[in-house]
Formats: C-alpha cells, sequence, structure tokens
C-alpha cells in the first residue's frame, strides 16, 4: 500500500475519560461537576477532572489529596479493586460502538479503535457537493487540530473531517446510549488517533493531518509513543 493509499485510511482512536471515576459517578448519582477519585486503602488509582484540575492526581495519599480539595468524594474500594461493575459499563460502550461501526478493535477496557475508511467512502458516494461540503463543516468545527485542516485543497484532509463528523456522532451516540463521554482522535493510522485524543481532553477530539505529524511529534515527550513509556521513554 502506498503513501497516497496510507493517508486515503481514516482512523479514530476514542478514550472514556476517567473511565473508573465516571462510572462511581454514574452509579451514586454524582453530578460529573463534583470532584471525585476512586480510592484503594489510602491512595488514588482514578481521579476524574473536576479533581485534576485542582490539583489531585492518581497515587496522591487521600490525606494530601483532601488538603487540596476538602470536599473530594472518595469512592472506597476496601480490598483488591474488582473490575466487574466497569467491564460492564466497557462492554455496553462497546456494544454501542458496534451498533454503529463495522470495524470496531477494543484496545482496553476504556478505549477503542475504529476504523471508518469504508464509512467516509460510503459518506461521500451518492451525496451532493453541498451535502459534503456540510459534513466537512461539522467535522472541522467538532475538532481541534494541530495544524488546521485545508479540506478544499486536500482530498486526504477532507476524508479527516468526514471522519470527524463521524467520530463525533459516535461521542454523541456512546453519550446518550451510556451517560459516559469519550475523547477523540482522528487519523491515518492507529498510533497518530491515539496520540490526537490524548490532546484535547476530556470529551472533545483532535483531528491529525499528514502535515501535522511533524509538529505534533516535536512537541511530544517520547515516554507518549507507545512501547517507550517509562525509564525508555525518559532515556530517549
Amino acid at each position: 500500500m502506498d503513501a497516497s493509499q496510507l493517508q486515503r485510511r481514516v482512523v479514530i482512536h476514542l478514550d472514556l475519560d476517567c473511565f473508573y471515576a465516571q462510572v462511581e459517578a454514574k452509579r451514586l448519582g454524582i453530578d460529573p461537576s463534583v470532584p471525585l477519585a476512586v480510592q484503594q486503602w489510602s491512595g488514588l488509582i482514578a481521579v476524574n477532572y473536576p479533581a485534576r484540575h485542582r490539583g489531585v492526581k492518581r497515587h496522591l495519599n487521600v490525606t494530601e489529596a483532601k488538603k487540596l480539595v476538602p470536599e473530594l468524594v472518595c469512592v472506597h474500594q476496601s480490598r483488591k479493586v474488582s473490575l466487574r461493575r466497569y467491564r460492564r459499563a466497557s462492554w455496553r460502550v462497546m456494544s454501542a460502538l458496534a451498533d454503529r461501526c463495522e470495524h470496531v478493535e477494543r484496545a482496553s477496557i476504556d478505549e477503542a479503535y475504529v476504523d471508518v475508511t469504508r464509512e467516509v467512502d460510503a459518506a461521500i458516494d451518492g451525496r451532493t457537493n453541498a451535502e459534503i461540503d456540510e459534513m466537512v463543516r461539522d467535522g472541522v468545527n467538532a475538532s481541534g487540530a494541530v495544524v488546521p485542516l485545508t479540506p478544499s485543497t486536500s482530498e486526504h484532509d477532507m476524508r479527516l473531517a468526514i471522519g470527524a463528523h463521524i467520530c463525533a456522532g459516535i461521542r454523541a451516540a456512546v453519550l446518550h446510549q451510556t451517560g459516559f463521554t469519550m475523547s477523540g482522535g482522528v487519523a491515518h493510522n492507529k498510533m497518530l488517533a491515539k496520540l490526537a485524543s490524548a490532546r484535547n481532553k476530556p470529551n472533545k477530539q483532535t483531528a491529525v493531518s499528514a502535515r501535522a505529524v511533524t509538529e505534533m511529534m516535536e512537541s511530544l515527550p517520547m515516554r507518549s509513543i507507545k512501547g517507550l513509556g517509562g525509564k525508555l521513554g525518559e532515556k530517549v
């Protein structure tokens, strides 16, 4: 497959935002704006964004976290964390994805890749230029970008913009069916899509064109790339 064919591919990476914390907030009927963390013993294993924005991080001691955010809600896991409720919630999300998309690859309990190349082809075929332009505008408006997409002059960027339109629809459907928010990345391959989904969180999405790769990679710590985490990424 040559470079032009590779750039016709459109891949979405979807990442559930602070998934364990979302599951507990939904289970307990706690408003998403309330700072919340999942606690195991005296440490925190998951922290939602309202708490993160005030300095609370995973693995922080509960006492230290409460000093930063006195009203922090800590949902306590009294023994080794049971994944049962999180797996059930994940299954509902993956089922919602499968209802809308043909090629869904579950990457973990809170992540999935969706290859929407065929969906983009189908969105273009048989539609008027005005209808295509509307999808492109919707996709661009729904997404952040490392380098702005230029769908009017680049077919590949047009395909990414339509992929972004599809991504926004998927995220809205998952929210409607399950109550969970997701962040998304749209790119020509899985690695870039995953990196893109982390740039604009929570509950947002980012599209990365081939022209943006150099700029994005220059700004990333090496440990962000799969296989280069931990001490190896720091050394590189």
